[in-house]
This record gives structure tokens, sequence and C-alpha cells, in this order.
């Protein structure tokens, strides 16, 4: 693969994380349903704010360690740090390195030039599935950005209005027609482009990677 297509798909594969902490319907699958695989009398009884996440994850997950992981309804530094490894190993021994998670829960990889594209895409989605990458670091990350579940969109409003970014009167409303492209009503200033990634990848300021 060439490097420009490697580092574009860094680039989608970081954005993706982000984006999937702060809108965890729309990008994981997760949601209050429970796939056919699991029976509901087999799930654990989640409790909290991210209960039916963690009920959803539980049951599509197919790695022992990431349903270990999940089954008590919080993931732990270490359990996040256990799949990280085994995560790093399964795309080494691809022949894929690894360049572990940033403090933004996006992780960074390197793709042999001889290896396809869509052949290194089905290895990380192997590899994530194995490992219970997907799962494990979905719910990590999403709890420590937004511990209590709440509208992503009334978080990113809130934070944009904090920092001078957007009129005071901005509402979430508005932002829901603006965030596909990223259209906000911006107030320029020479942090405002930071500042906007900021809100938009922990507008909590959590600051918490792994």
């Amino acid at each position: 693969m060439s490097q420009q297509c490697g580092e574009e798909a860094l680039i989608a594969r970081a954005v993706l994380v982000v984006l999937a902490a702060l809108f965890p319907i729309a990008l994981t699958g997760c949601s209050a349903g429970i796939p056919t695989d699991v029976e509901a009398a087999q799930l654990p009884d989640f409790e909290g704010p991210w209960a039916a996440e963690f009920a959803s994850a539980y049951a599509e997950a197919t790695s022992q360690d990431a349903r270990d992981a999940l089954e008590d309804g919080a993931i732990t530094e270490l359990e996040f740090a256990e799949m990280e490894q085994r995560y790093g190993e399964c795309l080494e021994a691809a022949g894929i390195e690894f360049g572990g998670f940033n403090d933004d829960f996006s992780h960074g990889f390197s793709v042999p030039e001889h290896l396809k594209y869509e052949d290194a895409d089905a290895l990380l989605n192997e590899c994530s599935e194995q490992t219970g990458e997907r799962q494990i670091s979905f719910l990590y990350s999403s709890i420590a950005q937004n511990p209590q579940n709440v509208n992503p969109g009334e978080l990113q409003v809130a934070c944009l209005i904090e920092k001078g970014l957007v009129p005071a009167d901005y509402t979430v409303e508005q932002w829901e027609q603006d965030v596909p492209n990223r259209s906000y009503p911006i107030i320029e200033s020479p942090t405002s482009e930071k500042d906007v990634a900021a809100c938009e990848s922990d507008p909590l300021g959590a600051s918490v990677g792994p």
C-alpha cells in the first residue's frame, strides 16, 4: 500500500473512533435491541446510563475476553490495557505495525507497501473482532468522554458556547443541521480551529487517554 493510502486509512479510522464516542448508535450499531446470537436470558443485568450499550456490546462480542471485560458493566484501565496488548499482537502477527492508542482514543498503524487496502482493512476488522477491540475501546472512550451518556449535541453546543466559538443563543437544533458538514457559525479567533476540534472530540474536557 502506498504511503498516501496508508495515511488516508489512518485518518479515517482516527476520525471514526472519535465520532463513535459521540454518536454510538449511528456508528457502532449499538442500540437497546439485542442481537439474536445471544438470548436475553444470557445477558448480565446491566445498570447505569450506558446499560443498553453494554448489553448490545456484550451480545455482539465474539471474544470471550471482551465479554469477560464487559460483564460487570464497567471497563477498567487494566482491561483496556489488556485489550490493547491483544489487539497490537494480533496486528503485528498480520504484518501491520501498531502504534498504540492516542489520548483521544484513536490509534495509529503502519501497513506494508505490498498489502492492498481492502486486505489491510479486513485484517484490522478481524483483529478487532478477535480481541474485542471495537466493543471495549468504544465503551471505555465513550464513558470517559461522556460518563452520564448525555445527548452529544447538548455537550458540544455547551462547549462551543463556553469557549466563545458560537453565539450564546446557538441551539442543539442548529448544531444538528451544522454538524454533518462542520458548518458551525464560528466566531473566528487565533485558536478557534483548535478549540472546535477539542469540543468535537472531548466536549467535557476529560482529556483522559489510555
